[in-house]
């Protein structure tokens, strides 16, 4: 199916928009909703991503109708949140563009308050790229402060290796690489098609075995002159950015824990995944941004670049 839509994110400062473009039709927001439901419909919007030609609003096979009428409860909390949204009732927390500066990339990313009407609780849904995440407002105590609490639980694991390299002390050939990784993830944020496939091509499962994810996090790394297997420091980039977190306490300690850890980053350092496990699952971009809180039942360990040898 042809595209019929621009999908590219860049705007002309060389920014880059959290929404689905940085202009036409689909840079539509919340404050300036879509008239229709057909532009949440992903599969006339960005057909690379899917090998089908089925229905998928939302990234997700769906039944909403043309009647704005819905019956798959995974997507019923982004129909509701545009409703919401369509009536003036949702509230920006953050909007960040991003783009590459001294200090590293600074993810494009955007965050709502609203009331998850299902749950009958206060909410902040975040949005990149057609990617969304939805997490109850208790849980992200610090956002106002554009800090965002992440937990990764260890299951049984007593020690929790993290890796976190000193950008003052890396030699030139080390920051080099730094830089290109950099480069990577501004490739890889610039158009929302390549996008929503990166972000869901590492956790190719069953609830994502219906998208076409063959472009991926390596392939674009790859167009950068970014060789995982040229460098130690890059491989632990590569581990890194690669380690799932959750922004919901419970999922780390209940369902991956009982040991887990606590962290805290800038909003702007977040790949959001997938909403369609229900785990509010995200990547971290930069190791060097993610401040350990707290370890429950276990502890963490810092390891920087002097701890490359032999990996």
């Amino acid at each position: 199916m042809a595209k019929k839509f621009a999908t590219s994110t860049k705007l002309k400062d060389g920014t880059i928009s959290p929404w689905l473009a940085a202009s036409g039709s689909l840079a539509y927001t919340p404050e300036n909703p879509p008239d229709s439901n057909y532009f949440f419909q992903y599969s006339w919007l960005m057909p690379g991503i899917f090998p089908d030609k089925k229905h998928y609003y939302f990234g997700y096979w769906s039944s909403l109708s043309k009647r704005d009428s819905y019956e798959d409860i995974v997507i019923e909390f982004l129909v509701r949140f545009w409703d919401q949204a369509k009536a003036g009732s949702v509230t920006p927390v953050a909007v960040r563009h991003g783009k590459i500066t001294e200090q590293g990339f600074h993810a494009p990313i955007a965050c709502y308050s609203y009331r998850e009407r299902r749950k009958h609780t206060d909410s902040y849904m975040f949005i990149q790229h057609g990617s969304y995440l939805s997490v109850p407002a208790r849980e992200q105590p610090h956002i106002h402060d554009g800090k965002i609490l992440l937990y990764r639980g260890l299951g049984k694991s007593k020690v929790f290796n993290f890796f976190n390299p000193n950008l003052a002390t890396l030699s030139p050939p080390f920051l080099e690489s730094l830089r290109r990784y950099w480069l990577a993830h501004d490739h890889a944020f610039s158009d929302a098609e390549i996008s929503f496939s990166v972000a869901h091509s590492r956790i190719h499962r069953c609830e994502t075995d219906f998208l076409n994810t063959e472009t991926d996090w390596t392939s674009i790394a790859n167009m950068v002159g970014l060789e995982w297997t040229d460098c130690q420091l890059a491989r632990r980039l590569r581990a890194c950015y690669l380690q799932s977190f959750t922004l919901d306490q419970n999922i780390a300690k209940n369902k991956f824990g009982p040991n887990y850890v606590t962290c805290l980053t800038p909003i702007d350092n977040l790949r959001l995944t997938t909403f369609y496990a229900g785990e509010h699952e995200v990547f971290i971009i930069d190791p060097t941004k993610v401040e350990m809180i707290k370890s429950s039942g276990c502890k963490h360990k810092i390891k920087t670049e002097k701890d490359l040898q032999g990996i």
